[in-house]
């Protein structure tokens, strides 16, 4: 029956209206079809690429890309004109700045290379280079002469903080941007530490949640030839680790007023030329102040290796790092993914070449002993998958691990998205060779993945499901898994939704350690009073994060540790007879 525009629109109003008004019932937004998925940015005509993301810490994300609007002629426009761009969902799978995206960088210049990282107060700091020429323009044959790095500061409601549209500069860079990326870590309040390479020597600084430069450029390393491919880690204290690859692997470690804590030009963390490729290094924290570093090395065929660093810059594993599967004929056919396992160690994940291809991975202590199979465990067993480069991880909060990847398991012109859980035993939770997330038309490609705060994810990528003829416009779509591989869930869950909850559950805080923010996330099976409280090690109560009666549903709650002292401290969660203790750490 045809219904006319006006009552269409006005049914539309009275339908928002009573999803949105004050006390009504928000019912889940994501999709539990993995042909379907929550499309992201749909905006057509957009070349897309360079996807990055960062958990919201109120269980959504934050996302950001690179893309241009004009497709004519796309070998010039996806070369010299294109900008960066950002959008957030939320938890119940909502886009709170509406349908589209937001514009950080338009001024018709080459804008590439978006970095994000949480601002730990409910919003994000995006940074990216921008290329600058002389002579004439870009477009029209220009030399390039400088990259730039500028940056913007977003708000939980999509508010740019810093300067709009243009962002606001933050250093000069190399040239060669395909290896020398600036890269960012949070400062722990609000603002961003930073390093970079120039002329082949890396500085550092600091960028304030106001968007000031508030050190010099701190020297990090001058007198390594050839360095190149930065990764970056906070320290948990206010500053960070960098660690980059020379044929050897070095770290060093500065704060915020500018102070370089290690040896000059670095302490070595991998000495006699083995690093292999043209990718950084990977580096978690250990929680304790220092970081856990993985590559892959050719000493032994292109294998995985690791080492440990700690707080004073003093190696704490075996002299070069150890190796991660010590199996043999276990080969990797590139860089790891590397996440901590929130006790003092980290779960590595590669793709695997031994047999065909596919997905493994491996947990090590903070000792740097191999705690499941020789050979890592099988996450994707089936050969000749083909999953993509690279895999991405989030811890699940339990000392497991979501892994996430595309492969052409459904033909080599179609690649989709897959899934899968490994708990802190190395046991695989889900599917055989993983759940599928997006088995949509057209490829999907290039998954990034967050922690919904509640054991699951949320994971977002390129999709061509609508494209059309090359060069083709990419969209972007993202997918909520919960902790038992179910596509779907809302954090206001009802009893009819898949993700309702089916037992209380108290889960670990993230980040832990942390300064001064972290996130606390926990499940009730049904409506009941929940009170959440933080305890000293003396038993002295501290704080209360939560004293309220709620639905059924997946909880997360931000909490501010400004008035604790750095320190251990244990939270419990108590409902009805329902009691969890668990353990976090704050480090100032």
């Amino acid at each position: 029956m045809y219904v006319p525009t006006v009552f269409r629109a006005l049914l539309l109003a009275v339908l928002m209206i009573a999803l949105f008004s004050p006390g009504s019932h928000v019912s889940a937004q994501w999709s539990t079809d993995p042909n379907v998925n929550n499309p992201i940015c749909t905006t057509p005509s957009r070349y897309r690429s360079e996807l990055k993301m960062v958990s919201d810490e109120a269980g959504g994300a934050f996302l950001t890309w690179k893309g241009t609007t004009d497709p004519t002629p796309p070998q010039i426009v996806v070369q010299f004109f294109t900008d960066i761009y950002a959008q957030r969902i939320d938890s119940n799978g909502v886009l709170p700045w509406g349908v589209g995206e937001a514009v950080l960088a338009n001024n018709h210049l080459r804008q590439e290379l978006p970095i994000i990282t949480s601002d730990h107060s409910g919003g994000a700091v995006i940074t990216w280079s921008v290329t600058g020429c002389v002579g004439n323009t870009c477009l029209t044959g220009g030399i390039i002469v400088q990259h730039q790095v500028f940056g913007q500061r977003l708000g939980a409601n999509g508010t740019q903080h810093w300067a709009a549209l243009g962002g606001q500069y933050i250093a000069a860079t190399d040239l060669d941007l395909q290896y020398n990326r600036a890269v960012t870590a949070s400062d722990g309040a609000g603002g961003v530490i930073i390093a970079f390479s120039m002329n082949q020597f890396f500085s550092g600084g600091h960028i304030d949640a106001s968007g000031v430069s508030r050190i010099p450029e701190v020297s990090i390393s001058n007198q390594l030839p050839g360095q190149n491919t930065l990764a970056i880690n906070s320290d948990g204290v206010g500053g960070a680790i960098v660690v980059w690859r020379s044929g050897n692997i070095y770290a060093q470690r500065f704060d915020t007023s500018g102070a370089v804590h290690w040896s000059t030009n670095g302490v070595p963390i991998l000495s006699g030329g083995s690093a292999f490729g043209n990718v950084p290094p990977t580096i978690v924290s250990d929680g304790a102040g220092g970081a856990i570093i993985a590559w892959m090395d050719s000493r032994t065929s292109y294998s995985i290796y690791a080492q440990r660093v700690d707080s004073a810059g003093v190696v704490r594993w075996t002299t070069n790092g150890v190796p991660v599967t010590t199996a043999a004929g276990i080969l990797s056919s590139d860089s790891p993914a590397l996440v901590s396992d929130d006790a003092g160690g980290a779960i590595i994940a590669w793709r695997d070449s031994t047999s065909g291809m596919g997905v493994r991975a491996q947990r090590l202590s903070s000792a740097g002993v191999v705690l499941w199979d020789s050979g890592g465990v099988a996450i994707a067993p089936t050969p000749n998958l083909a999953p993509s480069n690279p895999l991405a991880l989030v811890g699940d909060g339990a000392g497991g691990a979501i892994i996430t990847w595309s492969d052409v398991r459904s033909g080599v012109s179609n690649t989709d998205i897959y899934a899968q859980r490994v708990d802190a035993s190395g046991v695989v939770q889900w599917a055989v060779n993983g759940v599928a997330i997006s088995t949509a038309a057209g490829n999907q490609t290039a998954p990034q993945i967050v922690t919904n705060g509640t054991g699951g994810a949320i994971i977002a990528w390129l999709d061509l499901r609508n494209a059309g003829p090359s060069p083709q416009p990419a969209e972007i779509y993202g997918q909520r898994v919960n902790a038992n591989g179910q596509l779907g869930g809302t954090t206001d869950a009802t009893d009819n939704d898949p993700g309702t909850p089916g037992a209380f559950k108290l889960n670990q805080t993230y980040p832990n350690p942390f300064n001064p923010t972290t996130t606390f996330t926990f499940t009730l099976p049904r409506t009941a009073n929940a009170l959440l409280t933080i305890y000293s090690v003396l038993g002295q109560e501290v704080a209360t994060v939560v004293n309220e009666t709620l639905p059924a549903g997946d909880y997360s709650r931000a909490f501010n540790a400004a008035t604790l002292a750095s320190g251990a401290y244990f939270y419990r969660l108590t409902s009805g007879k329902f009691s969890e203790t668990k353990r976090m750490m704050v480090l100032k």
